[in-house]
């Protein structure tokens, strides 16, 4: 799924995003304003799309002038399931938690790097999961592996997009090893469950090797 626009999962073209512009707006936008909003310098398309989402009874239309703003109909049937989906990025996350938080065998941190944590993951970009384990558990435990991989096939049923996980023991932190990817994590990443706690200096320490 496209992460930058949710609603692309069930309107094409710009009707997604212009949608999704008016759901996220606290005020009446006019087209220019949602052209602005999207980034598009040729304000026909989203003309378009504000027609289209009009008939359909979403989006409201009121003459403001020589202009008109619009709204998102709250009223209407769908709106409810519009709304939802424009929060998808965060359901996506609080579902990953709650199957992460419930692990047998405990993750000393996980956390959503890359494009998704960066809120620019398209339907092409992979998701970036980044886990810490205690130095305890080999990464060939089989309860471990058994319960990384149905978290990742379970992430990519929910989205439809790759995903890729990238793991470390604390043993690794405190040698160096994986350090960019700490530090992105770290600096930009979604925490899901733990932190670096205890170890968080050491993972300093060790980040510039």
């Amino acid at each position: 799924m496209d992460f930058t626009s949710p609603l692309r999962v069930v309107a094409s073209g710009l009707d997604g995003p212009v949608l999704e512009a008016i759901v996220r707006a606290d005020r009446p936008l006019t087209g220019r304003e949602v052209a602005r909003v999207l980034g598009q310098s040729s304000h026909s398309g989203v003309r378009g799309a504000l027609r289209r989402l009009v008939a359909q009874g979403v989006v409201t239309s009121l003459p403001a002038g020589r202009a008109h703003i619009y709204l998102f109909n709250r009223d209407h049937v769908a709106a409810a399931h519009i709304e939802a989906l424009v929060r998808t990025p965060t359901e996506v996350v609080r579902r990953l938690r709650q199957t992460i938080a419930a692990w047998e065998v405990p993750a000393v941190w996980a956390v959503v790097t890359g494009p998704m944590a960066d809120g620019v993951a398209t339907a092409d970009d992979s998701i970036d999961l980044l886990l810490l384990r205690s130095d305890e558990i080999d990464e060939d435990d089989p309860a471990w592996r058994a319960q990384v991989e149905s978290a990742a096939r379970a992430l990519s049923a929910w989205t439809g997009n790759d995903v890729r996980v990238s793991e470390f023991a604390v043993d690794d932190v405190e040698r160096g090893i994986g350090a960019p990817e700490l530090r992105a994590a770290m600096a930009d990443g979604i925490d899901l469950v733990g932190s670096p706690g205890a170890h968080e200096a050491t993972v300093a320490v060790h980040m510039d090797r």
